[in-house]
């Protein structure tokens, strides 16, 4: 299954905050791919400080190594993520969805048996 990261971004100029919505899946890959967008957002949002939320509840599946790297970012100092005073915000679901691939995996043979068109 081809993973996808699919994200809508949302910007609030008052207060100053943006919103990164995720709706496809969030890979490890994916993650790291969000580390530009939210670089060139803290620099977008006029103000002195920032808020970014990262917004996982309608994702179609999320890899718990791309939450964790997510989560790491929140640990760095705003200044070494965006060169400006940024507070990074993560949504998420108690419960992670799975990848719709594996939810799929036929007992004992390995193999994927997808139902519907579009995964």
């Amino acid at each position: 299954m081809e993973h996808k990261l699919n994200a809508l971004i949302r910007l609030d100029l008052d207060p100053a905050s943006a919103v990164i919505e995720i709706t496809g899946c969030l890979t490890l890959g994916g993650s790291q791919a969000l580390l530009p967008v939210i670089r060139r957002l803290g620099n977008l949002i006029p103000g002195g400080h920032h808020f970014v939320t990262v917004s996982l509840l309608c994702a179609r599946h999320i890899d718990a190594e791309g939450l964790a790297y997510l989560q790491g970012l929140r640990s760095m100092s705003a200044e070494s993520l965006t060169g400006a005073p940024l507070t990074l915000r993560i949504q998420a679901p108690d419960i992670l969805p799975e990848c719709p691939a594996r939810a799929y995996v036929s007992a004992g043979t390995g193999r994927s048996t997808m139902r519907g068109a579009d995964w």
